[in-house]
C-alpha cells in the first residue's frame, strides 16, 4: 500500500473531487493525472493552484521568483491554464485540496483492499462517484455533484488531442545492454539505441 502516491484535484467553487494514485511520483505521472481529471471534469479551470513540489516548481530566486518546471510549465501553456503556486509553508492557502486529502485519506483509504494499481484507481473512482462527490458537503451545505452541473458550462474545453500527445510520453535512457526499464519491465531495442535518451 505504501508504494502508491495519491494525487486529488478538487475543484474550487464546487469541491468535485478527482482522486487517482499512481506508482511513480515524476512529472510525467503529475501531467497524466491533470489529464484523467480535467477528461473526469469534462474541461478545464482557468486556474490552478498547485502546491510546491518539484514537479511543478524547481525552486524560488531571492526575491520569491518561481523558477517553474519547465515541462510543467510547457504543458500548461500549451493547454492554456494559468499555473499559480500556495504559499510555501501555508498550507491553508489551498485548503480545499488539503481537506480533500484528509477526506481520502479517512474515507476511503483504510478500507480499501486492491490487487493492484488499477484495481485501487477503479475502486477510487467508483467511490469519488458513488460516495465523495454525491455527499452533503461541510462547508457548501450541498452535494458537489449539483454544484458541479452549475460550474461545468465556465470550464474551458478539453484540449485536442494532438496538443498533449508530447506530455502522453515518458523519457528513459538505454542501458548499455539495449534494454530500456519501463513499468517495472525491461523491453530490448536495437544496440544501436544503448546510450541514448527514447521516449
Amino acid at each position: 500500500r505504501h508504494w502508491y502516491w495519491g494525487f486529488v484535484m478538487v475543484l474550487a467553487w464546487s469541491r468535485l473531487l478527482y482522486v487517482e494514485f499512481i506508482r511513480r511520483a515524476d512529472v510525467a505521472s503529475f501531467i497524466r493525472c491533470h489529464l484523467n481529471a480535467f477528461e473526469y471534469f469534462g474541461g478545464l479551470r482557468r486556474t490552478c493552484l498547485n502546491d510546491n513540489t518539484k514537479v511543478v516548481v524547481l525552486g524560488r530566486d531571492d526575491d520569491g521568483v518561481p523558477h517553474w518546471n519547465p515541462t510543467f510549465l510547457d504543458f500548461a501553456l500549451r493547454l492554456g491554464f494559468e499555473a499559480r503556486l500556495c504559499q510555501p509553508y501555508r498550507a491553508q492557502t489551498k485548503g480545499r485540496v488539503e481537506s480533500g486529502v484528509k477526506y481520502v485519506k479517512h474515507n476511503f483509504w483504510p478500507a480499501v483492499e486492491f490487487v493492484d494499481g488499477v484495481d485501487l484507481n477503479h475502486q477510487a473512482h467508483a467511490w469519488m462517484d458513488g460516495v465523495a462527490n454525491i455527499r452533503i458537503h461541510g462547508t457548501t451545505g450541498e452535494r458537489p455533484v449539483a454544484r458541479f452541473a452549475r460550474e461545468a458550462p465556465h470550464l474551458l474545453p478539453l484540449p485536442a488531442a494532438e496538443r498533449v500527445a508530447p506530455f502522453l510520453r515518458e523519457e528513459r535512457r538505454v542501458g548499455r545492454d539495449g534494454f530500456v526499464a519501463w513499468e517495472r519491465g525491461w523491453y530490448g531495442v536495437p544496440w544501436t539505441w544503448a546510450g541514448q535518451r527514447v521516449q
